[in-house]
């Protein structure tokens, strides 16, 4: 199904005949003007793999209709017909406080991993530090970045996140946690909780 053909099936009747002059060359424009973009700028010392684990999760979120690959899968009207407004529990915005706590959190975290306070580092060094010796994968290394520096961007530059953002944010805490549980570290319970 190309993008045309797409676009006829997602418009209600009613707009029907908004997208009846449209061709292969003037629907991208249509696209731009009625479809919703977003956009991630990250750091260019993230590493690629991080860079594919985040944008794996946003597709898992979001499911964009006018990304990947050309032919949709069969259930893609169930995905675009969800009521306005409705949201899905996993897109629950993050506050600054939640990420307060959670970089705590991540600071017990690695103690408890690392065997002690980490002395004369700052907790993106030390997470490097541990992914290279090999102790924590490099995904979760890079979720646990993640994390820290939505953090420091909320605090330090009073941003508000966006719903992207904040699921980047909340899904890579959540993976977190889950290698912290296959670890069998034991965190306080307001770290153990992270979804709330």
């Amino acid at each position: 199904m190309g993008r045309l053909d797409l676009v006829e099936t997602l418009v209600p009747a009613d707009d029907q005949a908004a997208v009846q002059g449209l061709t292969d060359e003037t629907v991208g424009d249509w696209i731009k003007n009625y479809a919703t973009r977003i956009n991630l700028l990250l750091d260019a010392d993230v590493a690629n793999r991080a860079t594919a684990f985040i944008e794996s999760l946003i597709h898992q979120w979001f499911d964009p209709v006018f990304e990947g690959p050309s032919r949709r899968p069969t259930d893609v009207d169930t995905a675009i017909q969800k009521p306005r407004g409705q949201r899905n529990p996993d897109t629950q915005s993050v506050t600054p406080d939640d990420l307060g706590r959670w970089r705590r959190c991540l600071r017990r975290l690695l103690e408890a991993f690392d065997g002690g306070p980490n002395r004369g580092r700052g907790l993106k060094s030390w997470i490097v530090d541990l992914s290279r010796e090999g102790r924590i994968p490099r995904h979760i290394a890079s979720a646990m970045i993640l994390v820290a520096e939505t953090r420091n961007v909320a605090e330090y530059e009073a941003v508000t996140l966006s719903q992207a953002e904040a699921v980047a944010a909340r899904s890579s805490w959540q993976l977190v946690l889950e290698w912290a549980r296959s670890k069998r570290l034991v965190l306080p319970p307001e770290c153990a909780n992270g979804a709330a």
